[in-house]
């Protein structure tokens, strides 16, 4: 797992990389879709550490995609206490993916919040790197 961080006007941008291969899959036929590195970011404002982070997936790993701009920090820090650290954040995520690739049901978590705060910029580039515009 990859760690990078990036300072921006309310917070910190922190972008975790994980390798496939800590995920323990077996890769079948179903898992081939699954690129080498699931990137995800973690949003973390001037309201952290008395609300959970921001968690965006990055990375396209599933069907239907989780990467369209979905809160996930209610699915990866469940039960959000304030002592808890970004490490730990981080370390739930790749059980987060885990949990989720077992339950084949994907279009229910996560959730998109009215009234955030979300860098357009960010998320654009995260669309322009998947999607090839003509």
């Amino acid at each position: 797992m990859f760690f990078k961080a990036k300072e921006f006007e309310i917070g910190y941008y922190i972008n975790i990389i994980i390798d496939k291969r800590i995920l323990g899959l077996d890769i079948n036929a179903e898992d081939k879709n699954i690129p080498d590195f699931l990137t995800f970011l973690i949003i973390v404002d001037s309201f952290f550490p008395e609300q959970p982070p921001k968690i965006l997936a990055k990375s396209n790993f599933c069907f239907p995609s989780l990467m369209d701009g979905r809160n996930l920090s209610n699915e990866i820090c469940k039960n959000w206490d304030k002592n808890t650290n970004l490490l730990d954040i981080a370390n739930s995520i790749p059980k987060f993916v885990i949990r989720l690739l077992n339950s084949k049901v994907y279009s229910f978590y996560g959730s998109f919040l009215l009234g955030a705060i979300y860098d357009l910029k960010n998320f654009n580039n995260m669309l322009v790197s998947k999607f090839n515009l003509i």
